[in-house]
């Protein structure tokens, strides 16, 4: 059988969720939905997610508050931020963050694998 890399989808619509669980799956991923960061956090002792793909903001929290705390708790995971615009703000942010990227909310397909790729 071949591995499947796991990438957890966390926050977003359930449909947003569906979209992106499809298109992993289409570019050789298999995904786990988490429906929120609590969500998340309770489950990923369980999970066997390689990269984790999640909105900014993410409800009462910040997408990238919550990797900096998952990073200085020693459980951070590579991380794809979906971001509704490239401002630059965002991009120094992120940046300050090891193992992540962000990639545009309207980006082709093809770009967000190539982002969860290059992270795993």
């Amino acid at each position: 059988m071949e591995y499947r890399p796991t990438v957890a989808i966390v926050g977003g619509t359930p449909e947003m969720q569906d979209d992106l669980a499809q298109l992993l799956e289409d570019g050789g991923f298999d995904a786990e939905l988490f429906a929120s960061v609590e969500a998340y956090s309770y489950r990923a002792a369980r999970s066997e997610a390689a990269c984790v793909l999640l909105d900014i903001p993410l409800g009462d929290t910040s997408g990238i508050d919550w990797v900096r705390r998952l990073h200085i708790n020693g459980r951070a995971l590579p991380t794809v931020f979906l971001v509704e615009s490239a401002e630059e703000t965002m991009r120094l942010k992120t940046k300050r963050l090891d193992h992540a990227t962000f990639v545009r909310k309207r980006s082709l397909p093809e770009q967000l694998i190539a982002a969860v790729r290059a992270l795993r």
